[in-house]
Order: structure tokens, then sequence, then C-alpha cells
């Protein structure tokens, strides 16, 4: 990574099958907050500076902190081999905030929480 504004994050796409059809996991951020504030997101953030130092490889890292962040923002249990890197996404130039984000898609828990159909 050399722009030194980016910061490092992982974001986890937790997908389940249901005889309705395919689920995915959204969380709504906070209203009050500074970045995103009350948009429908994926679990995940900012990869921290010891998952960086623990990790062989920037994708290690950032697979371990999908797995802390999805802990963290719902108490879900997911394991790192389960999920799966398919994309990775950078905040364009001029944005506040900027953000290096790795994607991973993994498993849903059959326990989440009550859908929002819309």
């Amino acid at each position: 990574m050399t722009d030194p504004e980016l910061r490092l994050a992982a974001t986890a796409v937790l997908l389940r099958d249901t005889e309705q059809g395919l689920e995915v996991l959204l969380l709504r951020r906070n209203a009050k907050l500074a970045f995103a504030a009350g948009a429908w997101v994926f679990p995940g953030g900012a990869i921290d500076q010891p998952e960086i130092e623990a990790a062989d490889t920037e994708m290690q890292a950032a697979r371990a902190a999908a797995v802390r962040e999805v802990q963290e923002e719902c108490g879900l249990q997911i394991a790192e081999q389960e999920l799966i890197h398919f994309c990775n996404w950078t905040t364009p130039v001029g944005e506040s905030r900027r953000f290096a984000t790795w994607f991973f898609c993994g498993p849903g828990a059959a326990r989440l929480c009550r859908c929002h159909h819309r």
C-alpha cells in the first residue's frame, strides 16, 4: 500500500440459502457516525496493526480482520478458511476517508437475526 491516506480494511459478505432464496447479512450503521452514517453495510472494518504484523501477507491480515469484525459487529463466529476472497475495492480519490478494502464471502449462520425483506 503506497498511499498513506488509504487505510486497509476487510469486509465479509455472509450468505445463506433459504427456502425463499439467497439471503445476505447487512448491518445498519448508527446514524450519528462520521462515515457512512445510517447506511446498510456488510460487517467489516479496518485491519488492525497487530493483524498486519502477525500475517505473512496482506490477504492473511485481511482475512483475520474480517473474522474479528464479524465477531465484534454481530457476534457470529466464522472460520478464516470459510472466507473466499472475491475482490478489492478502493474508495475514490476525493472522499474524506479512504479505504483499500478486501472483500470476502462466506456462509451465514442459520441463527441470524430477523430478516427485512423489501
